[in-house]
């Protein structure tokens, strides 16, 4: 790349992300695979100077949710079989029927109706499932 044997070609490369939340898809690959093909797998990682955020600006008018968050980015939640966390209740809306759904999405996108086009709306809210894919 530009003719210079260093990483990058020499060039100087802003990486942003949590290396504790964006693993790497791999399709049809096990957790360790997408683990192994994350940069920080990379030979690539020792030529990487990290800078750490020390704030979560996202979460920062909720400290419960904040420090929850911080807990788990840190290994210190406790886990269940060594790879799964508890949500606490207060976090969750306990699936209890198709209605929980409903009550998910209205908790979600309060008056979605109104804000259909509505980017800045949008941004600001979002449903994740363990496959993000319902």
């Amino acid at each position: 790349m530009f003719g210079v044997d260093l990483p990058f070609g020499g060039k100087i490369m802003k990486l942003g992300g949590d290396f504790r939340q964006v693993v790497p898809v791999v399709v049809g690959g096990t957790r360790s695979q997408a683990v192994k093909a994350s940069i920080v797998e990379s030979h690539l990682c020792s030529s990487i100077k990290v800078l750490h955020l020390v704030e979560n600006i996202r979460a920062q008018n909720d400290q419960s949710f904040s420090n929850f968050l911080l807990c788990i980015g840190n290994g210190e939640e406790p886990t269940i079989e060594d790879n799964m966390i508890r949500i606490p209740d207060s976090m969750a809306i306990p699936f209890e029927g198709e209605h929980s759904i409903h009550h998910l999405i209205k908790s979600t996108f309060p008056d979605l109706g109104s804000h259909t086009y509505d980017p800045e709306y949008m941004m600001d809210r979002a449903l994740i499932t363990p496959l993000n894919d319902y």
